[in-house]
């Protein structure tokens, strides 16, 4: 056995797992930025909306503007925003790091977002000792579960109990 810090030691095997990470999530990156490169528009998925894109963009940009916290609501003047607005925070906070125009850093953070998760299910599923299999299917039933017309609705219910 190796002392850490050597070839073949602790900190070599976390320096493979940190770098297959940070290519993981580079690849995932680039990927999705390529792929919403060619409709960057904001309007969802049909045109005219069906998306909440436009409410994200428009709470980044109270965050960006607003010189106080909590930030003023763009649609309801005179009155804060009464949300959760952590995450888009952090969109602001690295959009105004960055010096890029709001609607570029909402597209970058929306990539962002899907490269951490990517990220993220690729580190779950490369760990051996965790019993993927069982914690999938659990999580995957409760995810039909409380969709609406879900089929498990129906068979599953405890609804009226």
């Amino acid at each position: 056995m190796s002392p850490a810090g050597r070839p073949g030691g602790r900190y070599s095997v976390l320096q493979g797992k940190l770098f297959f990470s940070e290519i993981i999530y580079l690849a995932a990156f680039f990927g999705l930025a390529l792929i919403r490169s060619f409709n960057p528009e904001i309007e969802g998925m049909w045109k005219g909306g069906g998306s909440e894109k436009f409410m994200d963009l428009n709470f980044v940009n109270s965050i960006l503007s607003s010189s106080q916290f909590p930030p003023n609501d763009n649609w309801l003047a005179g009155y804060p925003i009464n949300y959760y607005y952590y995450g888009y925070y952090m969109a602001a906070l690295l959009t105004r790091v960055t010096g890029v125009l709001p609607h570029v850093g909402y597209n970058l953070m929306v990539v962002t977002v899907y490269a951490l998760a990517i990220q993220g299910l690729v580190g779950v599923a490369a760990e051996p000792r965790l019993p993927l299999v069982f914690g999938t299917g659990r999580s995957l039933f409760r995810f039909l579960r409380h969709q609406s017309q879900s089929p498990l609705d129906r068979t599953v219910s405890t609804k009226g109990r």
